[in-house]
Parts: structure tokens; sequence; C-alpha cells
């Protein structure tokens, strides 16, 4: 009886300092390298700067503003591999609604199997099977300046 009466001061005190003292942070990091090209249809980049809803499914209100050639696919995709992204683990008591959502920019990656993926700098990526499925998502985000410096590179002025 002693050693739970232990135990559970013990807990109380850890949960009561964490709640208190803030959090425990564990980061994550990640490149996306493994695309390949030859599974790659087209790359489309959407504006975002102006939409309405960055958060999940924006694309079903917003359209692409620009469709790389097949020889910027190439370029792009290893450019993107270079790029850092970052996710953090939050682990605490309290309540945290971390927004993840949509950047500015948001490219989407379509394959040849039907299947698309949206990246973003933004803290939220998602993929899609050929059927529209979610299938994978993350809270991976990259520098804004490192990501706005990318996808301007590939759109003409007049869309920048």
């Amino acid at each position: 009886m002693k050693f739970i009466k232990s135990v559970m001061i013990v807990f109380l005190l850890l949960a009561v300092s964490l709640n208190f003292g803030g959090c425990i942070i564990i980061p994550k990091s990640m490149h996306y390298d493994e695309i390949e090209l030859s599974s790659v249809d087209s790359i489309e980049i959407y504006d975002n700067r102006d939409a309405e809803h960055r958060e999940h499914y924006f694309w079903e209100t917003e359209d692409s503003v620009y469709t790389l050639t097949e020889e910027e696919n190439e370029r792009f995709l290893e450019e993107l591999a270079e790029i850092k992204f970052t996710d953090v683990i939050v682990i605490t008591l309290a309540a945290v609604d971390p927004g993840f959502s949509f950047g500015d920019w948001a490219v989407r990656i379509n394959y040849t199997d039907g299947g698309y993926q949206f990246i973003s700098d933004g803290g939220y990526g998602i993929t899609f099977d050929k059927d529209g499925n979610p299938t994978d998502s993350n809270h991976f985000s990259c520098e804004d300046e490192e990501w706005d410096e990318l996808v301007l590179k590939y759109l003409p002025e007049e869309l920048a």
C-alpha cells in the first residue's frame, strides 16, 4: 500500500511539473529525397496567400496556379530533396492545438499511378491514393524563406 502511494505521488508530481513547467520536445527531421522522377506525372503549385482556408482540403476551393514542365520536374525534385523538413513531437498533459496548416505555397505532386501528395512549409503534408483517399499525413515543415525561394524559382514572374 505504501509503495502504491509513493508511485502515485511521483506520478502526480511529474504530471504537475510537466503541466506547469512546459513540455517535452522531441525534434525529428526528414528530406523528400525518395520521390522517383519516373513515378511523377506532374507537379503543380498552389498559391494560398489569399486562400480563405489553408487547412485540410484547401484544393477543393483553390486551383493550382502553375504546372511545372517535364524539364522542370527533375530539377524541382532535386532541389526539394535538399530542403530539411522538421517536426516536433510535443508531450504535454495540457491540450495543445498546434494549428497545422498549409503555408502560402503548396505543391501537389501527381504520381503516374493516380495518387498524389501535397507538400508545404506550413507544417502539414498529406498523401492520397488514386481514389482520393488519404493514405498518409505528416506535420513536417521547413523554413518559410527556403520554401518560398524554391517555389518562386519555378513560377512565372507574373504569378510570384
